[in-house]
């Protein structure tokens, strides 16, 4: 039995419940009644008990016809010792001395309506009591309806119609609701000097709480510890979020700066190969890059081979001069580009872009690399008519029935990063796997080719069956609930509920559209503006490490109509790169708490940025 709320009430009130109860179903949240059980059967009281058990909130409808009420009254009490009592009165009055320790909300009420601000009321009144953390959030117990479907996950309720699905999101109402599991897990121990950690914990603290000090003399509590899981809404990843593990000690891994004066740069042991190669990844200025260049190539002992190798590493850190990251830069090399360039000149002086082959393919058919003109190697110095260059030549290149080789379909994609972990948490930053020069890749899919986005098309299909527009509802949802950064009328930039890494944006195409062959010429600019936004985002949140990953249908695929197109943007965490392999993300904090961070750096940053790309 899933219930959110148990709704207590007399039969003479029947009229006002039915009003309470429709507010709270558009609203997404489940009511148990029981205006269709009779109450002379047997199993009557057992159903009850059984209700109240399953509940989060026990919402009692106090009026004369209930205070009198050993019906109503025995399920109050139940509540009350459950501590999931919620009282409202509709004439003014409390359900006698036994209730009056417990707020009691007066509802607006004439002779047959109650006001749609007291509806309100109740409706905020269930949600902070039911624990929800973010706008249109519920969190809910798994109630456990049959074997697991994937990763040993429960099947529990609200699957996807007619699949056997979960997702986080369920449409109702205009728009849907957000869904969050909380699962009880091994018990922990907290340090006392953590107000945030104990105080999450005090509700699951006995009178007699376990501490001890280590011999550094800190204190520590032992906790009952939960973590909450989301099944993310649009792909087939499971989210989950440990509640105190950006608490914990040493949470984050320590960087290695890389602001080394010269003076300090010349008592090293740059003689040593495996030394110059550490710093040719870690230096941040580029005077100390530019010593490390010209000591290396004076080194007379150094094989030409091992000093082009260091010239590289140089020459792939963002931080060196433009002359070093171009000298070493095959897409800054005249003669490397024409004759691999496919795109005509007049293109390329329109877009400021030009499309190559990719020297070493991975997309069946064709695999193409479409660079931007300028030597530009880091994107953290993109600027929004760059982006929408590049957009535009892919787009418009493809467009081509010839370019796209009777492929099964096209996905792109941003090589944004090249991940140096010896930096720890904070990363230098080059545009692709083996060149820095920014790209972007196009590439064809093969039939049958495995697709991150069949789960989404079937989850959308699925609830279309039942005339519903899941990702509709899901815009709706976002909108409602603030998570949306930005829209244009084309596309929506928004912090996704389920999000695969910390501070994850994504964006949708508002109208439906399968591919990106599907798109406008607007819906292009538009999706450039939002990429440029997230961008200029993961720069003030010091985000130095991302990828761009694309949501699409192959070519041709009539199911699901309403599928939108959809572009994430996923920051790189060093647990992203160890979860990806069995879907399973685990991530330090709520997207509602991802949501706020981002909102707020929005504010600062909106009015520049809306000038930018307008």
């Amino acid at each position: 039995m899933h219930v959110e709320v148990f709704l207590s009430y007399s039969r003479d009130d029947d009229e006002f419940a039915n009003q309470i109860k429709s507010k709270l179903d558009d609203h997404g949240i489940r009511v148990w009644w029981d205006n269709k059980i009779s109450r002379d059967s047997s199993d009557y009281a057992s159903e009850i008990e059984k209700a109240i058990h399953a509940a989060q909130c026990v919402l009692v409808l106090w009026s004369k016809n209930t205070r009198n009420s050993e019906w109503v009254r025995g399920e109050a009490a139940l509540g009350k010792e459950l501590s999931k009592l919620l009282q409202v009165s509709l004439d003014g009055e409390n359900g006698g001395i036994r209730f009056k320790l417990g707020q009691c909300t007066q509802l607006n009420v004439n002779e047959t309506t109650i006001a749609d601000s007291s509806l309100c009321e109740v409706v905020n009144g269930v949600k902070n009591m039911i624990g929800i953390q973010g706008p249109m959030e519920h969190l809910i117990r798994a109630n456990v309806v049959g074997k697991g479907w994937n990763f040993g996950d429960l099947a529990i309720e609200t699957p996807v119609p007619g699949l056997d699905f979960y997702v986080s999101f369920r449409p109702c109402g205009d728009s849907g609701v957000f869904l969050l599991r909380r699962l009880d897990t091994t018990d922990g121990w907290v340090q006392s000097n953590i107000p945030s950690a104990v105080e999450r914990h005090e509700p699951y603290m006995s009178d007699e709480v376990s501490a001890y000090k280590d011999n550094q003399g800190k204190e520590f509590l032992k906790v009952k510890n939960d973590v909450f899981y989301i099944m993310d809404p649009l792909r087939p990843y499971g989210i989950q979020i440990g509640g105190l593990r950006s608490k914990r000690p040493s949470a984050k891994p320590g960087a290695i700066s890389g602001d080394i004066p010269i003076d300090q740069l010349k008592i090293l042991p740059i003689d040593q190969e495996w030394v110059c190669m550490t710093l040719a990844e870690i230096l941040s200025t580029e005077e100390s890059l530019s010593f490390l260049w010209n000591k290396v190539s004076k080194l007379s002992e150094w094989s030409d081979e091992s000093k082009r190798k260091i010239e590289r590493l140089i020459s792939r850190n963002p931080n060196a001069p433009l002359t070093m990251q171009k000298s070493m830069c095959p897409f800054c090399d005249k003669i490397f580009m024409e004759r691999r360039k496919l795109s005509s000149l007049d293109k390329e002086k329109k877009y400021g872009a030009s499309v190559i082959a990719n020297d070493f393919p991975f997309g069946p058919n064709f695999h193409y690399l479409v660079i931007i003109e300028e030597p530009v190697h880091s994107w953290e110095k993109l600027s929004y008519k760059q982006i929408n260059g590049l957009n535009l030549m892919m787009y418009d290149f493809v467009q081509n029935h010839t370019n796209t080789q009777d492929v099964a379909g096209v996905l792109f994609g941003f090589n944004s990063t090249v991940r140096h972990l010896i930096l720890g948490s904070k990363t230098q930053s080059s545009a692709g796997a083996s060149i820095p020069h920014i790209h972007k890749q196009v590439w064809g899919m093969a039939q049958k080719n495995p697709n991150i986005s069949e789960h989404l098309i079937k989850v959308s299909q699925a609830y279309w069956d039942h005339n519903v527009d899941y990702q509709g509802a899901y815009i709706k949802a976002l909108r409602e609930a603030g998570y949306i950064i930005w829209e244009d009328g084309n596309v929506v930039l928004y912090v996704p509920y389920g999000q695969s890494s910390k501070y994850e944006i994504q964006a949708m195409v508002i109208n439906p559209t399968g591919c990106l062959l599907d798109l406008s010429i607007a819906e292009v600019e538009s999706l450039s503006k939002a990429e440029y936004i997230a961008m200029r985002l993961f720069i003030s949140l010091e985000i130095e490490s991302f990828n761009q990953v694309v949501l699409s249908k192959v070519f041709n695929d009539t199911r699901a109509p309403k599928f939108r197109l959809v572009e994430a943007f996923i920051t790189r965490e060093v647990d992203l790169a160890v979860s990806e392999l069995s879907m399973l993300y685990v991530i330090d904090q709520h997207p509602w708490e991802s949501r706020n961070e981002i909102m707020s750096k929005w504010e600062t940053m909106k009015d520049v940025l809306l000038k930018e790309i307008n």
